[in-house]
């Protein structure tokens, strides 16, 4: 059983492939409950009645719009409190993922792990993009200790142990600070390869505005994590196989 949580802004153009895929994977997994909530984060065009469109005929979609932008950490926040399954997972509405990834969390929901995930087809964003994601994961890898193939790949999160979570991130960090807190609580986790969609790279994050949230929020969560609650975030994380 399992939660899929889809944040968007502005998304109109993209928000029902994204859904979509999802229905597909889970074609090849009937006996699995799910369901798709969808935060629309203070859209201006109509991503919010397309959604609503969606909802309307599916029983397993709900919808939920934000009356401004929040931003993604808010988004996440919207999520956890009303996902209604035990494990979670969250995507951008921009249909950036490909159904591998959305079959591989049906695949794996009920594991005892924290299941986490990293991209293998990086070649198809700009090589700056490449760059500055590198940078980022190795700089997480040395201020957290934890080592991840990709930092921002994301995961299936216990919606339990998110509820209890304080989220500091309200932007682009949201999945470190999820993923770092999550293993550093000292679980066992396992990584899987995904994939993105071919030729679909509109991200916003190398606007210099985001790139200085994001630092902002690192040296948030880092001091969180590695000072205020240092006893909490302290345990080492086991890796397991899987095949």
């Amino acid at each position: 059983m399992i939660t899929f949580g889809i944040f968007a802004l502005n998304e109109e153009k993209n928000i029902s492939n994204t859904i979509e895929v999802i229905i597909k994977a889970s074609k090849n997994f009937p006996n699995i409950p799910f369901e798709i909530i969808v935060v629309d984060d203070g859209s201006s065009d109509s991503t919010y009645e397309i959604m609503k469109g969606w909802e309307s005929n599916h029983s397993f979609i709900r919808t939920i719009k934000h009356e401004k932008n929040y931003g993604i950490g808010k988004s996440v926040k919207t999520i956890v409190t009303h996902a209604q399954y035990p494990k979670v997972g969250f995507f951008p509405g921009d249909n950036v993922v490909g159904v591998s990834m959305f079959e591989s969390f049906f695949k794996y929901c009920n594991e005892d792990c924290f299941v986490c995930y990293y991209f293998v087809n990086t070649e198809i964003r700009p090589r700056l993009r490449i760059l500055l994601s590198e940078t980022f994961t190795q700089m997480c890898r040395l201020l957290f200790n934890i080592h991840l193939k990709y930092i921002n790949g994301g995961g299936i999160y216990s919606t339990e142990a998110l509820r209890k979570m304080d989220i500091k991130s309200e932007g682009y960090t949201f999945t470190l600070e999820l993923s770092a807190k999550t293993l550093l609580s000292g679980t066992k986790f396992f990584e899987v390869p995904c994939f993105f969609q071919p030729n679909h790279d509109k991200s916003v994050a190398l606007k210099f505005t985001n790139l200085v949230k994001t630092f902002y929020y690192l040296i948030k969560v880092y001091w969180d994590i590695k000072v205020t609650n240092k006893e909490t975030f302290s345990k080492e994380p086991e890796r397991v196989l899987r095949y």
